[in-house]
């Protein structure tokens, strides 16, 4: 959590978001692939621990490279368009994904398991190998600067703009209902008895819908242009999942 937050901006302003990506996609494939070669199930635990870690750190400081590559890959005009596709093969991956991955394990075991998600993170980072910007990536101006000046001229900047400053806070509390709703999901069985052991399931078939819905239709999001408009929108829907519970 920490790391994109100290160290993943200043860390991917500061060198080409490209190397970045694909260096974060091959050391995660070693990792993986590492991992399926240990022996003894006590380390390979551990080791899955340690390596859970090291791969959330990458991301956290390889995601926001990810990001600001994209508007140099991706044409001004076509950004909504890019993102909602990006949104609806995000929402059935997160169904469909853990399914496969179920399916994957009882086939091959775990290290079987491992070895194919070392592979993918390999191809992943093979392909990243071709993709080519349409214009210069600019990050050589941020080498200048240190990585701690970096970060608090990025905190200065939050706060000297009153608008952005609300965005973020607007989503800090969206994540802390985010939290609440995820760590509450799994026990969705629990909460509505009359569902048969079906809740759970419904939830998060719910959310996919949702989450391809609200993709199909981000163009029209573009007249929710201040802050208010969108504030409006959560409320309605965190009054709509309370009314659900109770």
């Amino acid at each position: 959590m920490l790391s994109p937050i100290l160290l993943g901006g200043a860390i991917s302003d500061r060198h080409n978001p490209k190397k970045l990506v694909i260096l974060a996609d091959f050391i995660n494939g070693l990792m993986c692939l590492g991992l399926s070669f240990l022996v003894l199930q006590k380390s390979l635990i551990i080791a899955i621990y340690i390596v859970n870690l090291m791969m959330t750190i990458l991301y956290g400081c390889s995601s926001p490279a990810t990001k600001s590559l994209i508007k140099h890959l991706v044409r001004k005009d076509n950004l909504i368009s890019f993102n909602s596709l990006v949104e609806v093969f995000g929402q059935v991956a997160r169904v469909a994904g853990p399914a496969i991955a179920l399916v994957v394990v009882n086939q091959v075991g775990i290290r079987g398991s491992l070895i194919i998600n070392g592979c993918s993170y390999l191809l992943s980072g093979v392909i990243n190998l071709g993709l080519k910007p349409f214009n210069q990536l600019s990050y050589k101006e941020a080498k200048k600067k240190s990585i701690l000046r970096s970060i608090l001229e990025g905190w200065t900047y939050l706060f000297s703009d009153g608008h952005v400053l609300s965005l973020v806070i607007l989503s800090s509390l969206t994540n802390i209902f985010l939290a609440g709703y995820n760590l509450s999901l799994p026990f969705a069985d629990s909460f509505f008895h009359f569902s048969n052991g079906k809740a759970y399931a419904t939830f998060l078939i719910a959310e996919t819908i949702g989450g391809i819905l609200g993709a199909g239709i981000s163009k029209w999001a573009k007249k929710l242009k201040s802050v208010g408009d969108i504030s409006l929108w959560l409320l309605l829907s965190g009054v709509f999942y309370s009314c659900c519970l109770y």
